[in-house]
């Protein structure tokens, strides 16, 4: 069902609040708007009631449609007292809001702990679970006689700072722009590989903490192995048993000490012993320092080709150093050295060990050699600043910074009463099967994470959806904070020195996705390592413009590395040759300010950066075909099409991506610059030209988003990248209620996009099925992710999950754990800088019970919502005044309804004068005009003609129009050119659909079909006056010249043109009113032929089982797409050729 369809079947979004955001930011207060909410069903027809006490909430329909103003001055809100508005204390919780008597697991079953569990040590590295503190990285495997940390520390790469520019790249541009302009796209695409450059450098490993314990441990009782790791704390924890002795091992790694823990236990005294070194894949030494130390020394390779292990020819690279430090019970157990390698632990209570490292990077732009940093002495300062601490305090320390964060946000799931008890009985049968009553609730608790993964296309737990999302925010905790490096393709862990697409920076989507949720999941701290990121990549990013491009500002490509490379990737020019890197991360930036109304971010990081970006698309975009601004060469992100010649190429002009990337900056700059008092510079006043010469996005004859300037033929329509849709997710210039059109476009693009791809690929969709409200779609791509991979079969895998939850290109890449959790924020809250969108895709029937706590919106708000057996409970918004998410130092404030509003009344000052002076009164078929003349009253009569109805201009709404009355006319003639149709605007809005029967009356007199004595409106009043009509523009719809359906004679409604001969006309052809007109008609017949179940949509939306249905379909891909005037406005009549170029400007005279 395509979106304007799906609007008819309700419930594409609960909410929609609408609010004066000014008032709500100029606040000096956080007001919490806590409302309940409900309407009530009629037929097929939502409507929208008022707000209620909190105490009498009555039942909700899935017609949920309520729009909710919120006015958050303090003043205002006092004021409001008299008028039945009250202020009721402040929560207590600690996130500041509480949904009032309500549970989202009562009547079902509880959410579990956020924990990731195994029942046996990892045997593959995607086993084994992740800690991080930003910088320092460990998974822990959590075997038993023998343990591996392997250890990644966030600024060990390979190689040096690079030259990033080419003097010979111009003349290779000029070549390819003349091959592109001669329409040689094969030819081009092999003249761009002279544009690319060398291949990005490589992320590194720093090495392995290994523990060797003695021979007993392979021994130990598999039935007690427990190995976890607990969201909530961000460590993980390894129990088993030994003979009758219980070993516990806690593993974290601590942001605010910088240092990797561990502690080894047991529950009986002097049983814990075990020899521990420290090792590396790269070129290193180690030695003990002292009694109780190890330090590591070691470098990574000067240039890409991977070193031998101990070689001795290895260019001076990034140094690294580590320092492992070791703690015992006092007074049980020894340590002692081995090889003046290794330390040995014997006969201790417990053991803790601290590892630190550093290395010698000090900027992108700091050669190794002359790096003034000395890791090894930077390693044991760090450790001598905690050598003293206890286990208990680094704990502490890390507990508190690290739950800062991501208590923030919480997310439950529940499914209906009645399908989680029956759930739970029969998970309670199974177990019953197999052991004791007393353990079963044990057995549940402790499934594997990979079994309930296995499990999740049949029992579609909730609770695992919770779980997932929960874990992309633990991992941008865990990967990026403030002082770090970026995150690189598999965040900070990697195990390789030869990790898959060397582990760079791709900037074509994955290092966007990875920080997608830093916004929406409150986390904007973790964004910062992006923002540096950029500018260091504005730097090298002007030499590579200015050389390659001779363009000023900056420019980034699609992948980078630690070096902040900016020119093209080497090789084919698919991957290679897209400079549109640099561009969308400074989406980001404007992102940044949008959520958090940061204006000193705004002013000093944000803007210059912007500059930069938009100096370099300026000179970028070149004049070509039809007087539109063109970016020559251009490629869609890795997809090839065939050229008309029938050769493959990926080399042509201004792809769909490029002009939305563009677009989307060019409207940060100027919304910025607004803001920062620069208006009139001379760069906005460049930008605001070129605006209006940047290509429409188009439509193609498929009814697809064209993803070429052309309608190319794709020989992959299952291709992973959806780089078209950029302006519908993460951009903005493509919305449901904006872009109608465009929207019924990317509905079939993603449809016929298919389901198959990587994880990156499966989260975007998730997310851009969410933007156009489809909630089926949506969380038909969440169950999509939910496939366990085989780590020893993974190239048969197309995306799906690991056992330790991390995602599957297959292999590893970390971006879509990142877009998981943005994308299931995304069908939870979205919104924009006037208007917020509460449940906008949630799935009723999957989680009919749930709250959301913490996500962020625009305008620097925090939502809280609750709902209930599908229906809204409760709803909170808070305007935050710091960056922590809090309320400001008042705290919130709950507003409830107390007693209905005062009447509303329209005065007059003294009799009337004229007739519009009169008040109206009426019952829907009398009406009367009072004068409340004094000495001499008049009331002016109006009723219902034998034969013509009443005049338009009578009287107000509800005495106008009642039950079966005749419909308003204007001077007893209808106008249904806009008057008519406006008429009856307000009547589902404000709740008075009754008068609107009318009107349906009216309809069905006109109509051979019109059925009045219906008593199922859609079936028996509205499809077959929609059928009728359809019937009609089907045969009134001719082809064209050019292919495309068209409508002749047409005219624009009591408008005229100056045809191209100069003479004034008003008849042409398909003016863009009748295709809007027969568009809107076309979507209603089909949407209302599907909830009819004329048509098997369930199986395929785009079968056609009905003649009509079919007809009015494939009609609908043949109709023009709206059309953008080269003055930026929309155009009213319509003369183009079918690439949309040629077209003239009809003038008013």
């Amino acid at each position: 069902m395509c979106v304007g369809e799906r609007r008819l079947a309700g419930f594409d979004a609960l909410v929609r609040v609408q609010w004066i955001r000014d008032a709500l930011l100029s606040s000096a207060e956080c007001v919490l708007a806590a409302f309940v909410l409900f309407s009530r069903s009629m037929g097929e027809l939502g409507c929208t009631q008022s707000l209620l006490p909190l105490q009498c909430t009555p039942r909700l329909t899935s017609h949920l449609s309520v729009a909710v103003r919120a006015c958050c001055e303090l003043s205002h809100v006092m004021a409001m007292e008299d008028e039945g508005w009250v202020l009721v204390s402040k929560p207590k919780e600690k996130d500041h809001w509480s949904p009032t008597g309500f549970s989202v697991g009562s009547d079902a079953e509880d959410s579990g702990p956020l924990k990731i569990t195994s029942g046996e040590p990892a045997t593959h590295w995607t086993d084994a679970f992740p800690i991080g503190n930003g910088r320092l990285g460990a998974m822990i495997w959590g075997s038993v006689a023998s343990e591996t940390l392997q250890l990644n520390e966030d600024t060990l790469w390979t190689g040096v700072p690079g030259n990033y520019a080419d003097p010979n790249a111009p003349v290779a541009l000029s070549e390819v722009r003349k091959l592109v302009d001669e329409g040689q796209y094969a030819e081009a695409t092999a003249a761009a590989v002279k544009l690319s450059d060398h291949p990005s450098d490589v992320y590194q490993l720093l090495g392995d903490i290994k523990l060797d314990f003695d021979d007993s441990h392979r021994s130990y009782a598999e039935k007690t192995y427990h190995r976890e790791l607990d969201l909530d704390t961000a460590m993980v924890t390894v129990k088993y048993s030994v003979n009758d002795v219980e070993f516990m091992r806690e593993y974290f790694a601590s942001c605010p000490d910088q240092v990797v823990v561990m502690k080894v236990s047991a529950n009986k005294p002097g049983c814990v012993s075990f020899t521990v070194s420290l090792d590396s894949k790269l070129h290193h030494h180690t030695y003990v320092d002292g009694k109780d130390e190890i330090v590591m020394q070691g470098s990574c390779p000067g240039k890409r080709p991977a070193p031998k292990v101990n070689a001795n020819d290895n260019p001076e690279g990034i140094k690294f150093a580590a320092v492992l430090h070791l703690l015992i019970s006092e007074g049980q157990g020894t340590i002692s050295v081995l090889d003046d390698k290794r330390l040995v632990v014997k006969g201790s209570d417990w053991a803790v060990l601290l590892l630190v490292a550093s290395s010698s990077f000090n900027d992108p732009f700091t050669k190794p050699s002359d790096s003034p940093r000395d890791p090894t002495s930077e390693s044991i300062r760090f450790m001598d600043s905690i050598r003293n601490l206890s286990y208990s305090d680094l704990l502490l320390h890390h507990l508190n910074d690290y739950q800062s964060l991501f208590h923030r946000a919480s997310l439950q799931l529940s499914r209906s009463a009645k399908t989680a008890s029956k759930d739970k009985s029969l998970e309670i049968n199974r177990v019953l099967s197999s052991t004791s009553v007393s353990s079963i609730k044990d057995k549940i608790v402790t499934i594997s994470t990979a079994e309930r993964v296995k499990s999740f296309q049949t029992d579609e737990d909730p609770s695992l959806v919770e779980l997932l999302f929960q874990y992309g925010r633990y991992l941008l905790i865990s990967s990026s904070r403030p002082g770090t490096q970026v995150t690189n393709l598999q965040g900070i862990w990697n195990k390789d020195i030869e990790p898959a697409w060397d582990a760079a920076p791709h900037l074509n989507i994955n290092l966007q996705m990875n920080y997608w949720p830093s916004l929406s999941c409150n986390l904007e701290e973790c964004q910062v390592p992006l923002f540096d990121f950029i500018s260091s990549l504005s730097v090298n990013g002007s030499k590579t413009a200015k050389v390659n491009y001779k363009a000023s500002g900056w420019v980034a490509h699609q992948v980078s590395d630690i070096w902040a490379k900016t020119s093209p990737d080497r090789g084919e020019a698919v991957w290679a040759l897209w400079p549109m890197g640099g561009a969308w991360l400074c989406t980001h930036l404007w992102e940044h300010y949008a959520y958090t109304m940061d204006k000193d971010f705004l002013k000093n990081k944000a803007y210059p950066l912007l500059e930069g970006c938009t100096s370099f698309l300026l000179d970028w975009l070149i004049e070509g075909r039809g007087g539109y601004l063109e970016t020559n060469p251009s490629t869609s992100p890795e997809h090839m099409f065939t050229a008309p010649d029938g050769k493959p190429a990926s080399v042509s002009y201004s792809t769909t991506m490029d002009m939305a990337i563009i677009k989307e900056v060019f409207l940060a700059i100027v919304a910025a610059a607004k803001i920062l008092g620069k208006n009139d510079d001379a760069l906005i006043l460049k930008v605001q030209e070129a605006q209006k010469a940047l290509p429409p996005t188009k439509i193609a004859r498929d009814g697809s988003i064209m993803e070429w300037a052309e309608d190319f033929e794709d020989p992959d329509v299952h291709h992973r990248h959806v780089s078209h849709l950029f302006g519908l997710f993460p951009g903005h210039t493509i919305s449901v209620e904006e872009t109608p059109d465009l929207c019924r476009a990317a509905d079939y693009t993603l449809y016929r996009r298919g389901e198959e791809g990587p994880g990156w690929s499966t989260t975007w969709k998730i997310a851009l099925w969410a933007r156009l409200h489809n909630s089926e779609h949506a969380y038909r791509m969440v169950k999509h992710l939910f496939n366990l991979v085989d780590p020893d079969h993974e190239g048969s895998f197309e995306g799906g999950l690991y056992s330790n939850l991390f995602t599957a290109h297959p292999p590893f890449q970390i971006d879509a754990n990142f877009g998981f959790s943005a994308a299931v924020a995304e069908m939870l809250v979205q919104s924009t800088m006037k208007d917020l969108y509460l449940l906008p895709a949630l799935p009723r029937d999957k989680w009919p019970n749930g709250c959301v706590k913490g996500l962020k919106a625009r305008g620097r708000v925090t939502v809280n919502i609750c709902w209930k057996e599908e229906e809204m409970h409760e709803v909170g918004l808070c305007a935050c005044s710091s960056a922590t998410g809090g309320p400001s130092k008042k705290g919130p404030i709950l507003m409830e309804r107390t007693d209905e509003p005062e009447p509303l009344k329209v005065t007059f000052g003294g009799p009337a004068k004229d007739f519009t002076d009169a008040a109206p009164t009426g019952n829907g078929r009398l009406g009367a005009m009072v004068w409340g003349g004094v000495a001499s009253e008049l009331l002016q009569l109006n009723g219902e003609p034998p034969v013509s109805p009443f005049p338009l201009q009578f009287f107000s709404w509800e005495l106008g129009c009642r039950g079966s009355e005749k419909v308003f006319l204007f001077r007893s003639a209808s106008h249904m050119n806009i008057n008519l149709e406006m008429n009856y605007w307000p009547c589902l809005p404000y709740n008075l659909a009754e008068c609107q029967e009318a009107l349906f009356d009216f309809l069905s007199s006109l109509s051979v079909n019109g059925c009045k004595t219906a008593d199922e409106f859609l079936r028996n009043k509205a499809y077959p006056l929609l059928e009728g009509c359809a019937l009609f523009m089907l045969d009134w719809l001719i082809e064209g010249p050019d292919g495309y359906l068209e409508t002749n004679p047409s005219t624009f409604p009591e408008h005229s043109f100056i045809a191209p001969d100069g003479r004034p006309a008003s008849v042409s052809y398909s003016t863009t009113m009748d295709m809007a007109i027969i568009k809107e008609v076309f979507s209603g017949v089909v949407a209302a032929a599907e909830v009819l179940g004329y048509t098997n949509s369930d199986l395929d939306p785009y079968q056609k089982n009905s003649d009509l249905v079919s007809e009015v379909r494939k009609a609908r891909t043949r109709l023009r797409p709206i059309i953008v005037a080269m003055d930026g406005s929309i155009m009213e009549w319509e003369r183009m050729v079918y690439n949309m170029e040629n077209r003239f400007l009809g003038t008013t005279p």
